[in-house]
């Protein structure tokens, strides 16, 4: 089963805002192998179009930093699903995420605690970890 994976990156770092993020990494996998990246600038900015854009790219998981509520909920609608709060060097990233860690708190952004993140959504901290 081949899965589309795609990393908002930043000088070969996870890009520490997805909203204004300008390259997304595309990884493909196979089996839990990688067997192909692709580097690709996207053009849009609005949440919908820029939703649509990894839509087309046929992504299945966005990996990010942080993430508006705007540009998660239309990510998400199209059944992406996003890991947030992710920071850090590329290829380590790619590597826990291929070993199913990525949510280790290794790669968590500062400010991330143990089992919650600062996710605005009414005020409150959602556990996405």
């Amino acid at each position: 089963m081949t899965q589309t994976i795609a990393f908002a990156i930043w000088k070969d770092r996870i890009s520490p805002v997805f909203d204004s993020s300008q390259v997304v990494l595309v990884l493909q996998v196979e089996n839990g192998e990688e067997i192909s990246r692709t580097n690709v600038t996207l053009k849009t900015h609005t949440p919908s179009s820029r939703a649509r854009e990894l839509a087309d790219l046929g992504v299945q998981v966005l990996i990010c930093g942080a993430i508006s509520l705007p540009f998660s909920n239309v990510i998400e609608s199209l059944g992406i699903n996003i890991i947030p709060f992710v920071a850090g060097d590329i290829n380590p990233v790619i590597r826990s995420f291929l070993q199913g860690t990525v949510q280790n708190s290794d790669f968590r952004m500062p400010g991330c605690r143990r089992k919650s993140c600062r996710r605005f959504r009414g005020g409150r901290n959602l556990n996405i970890w």
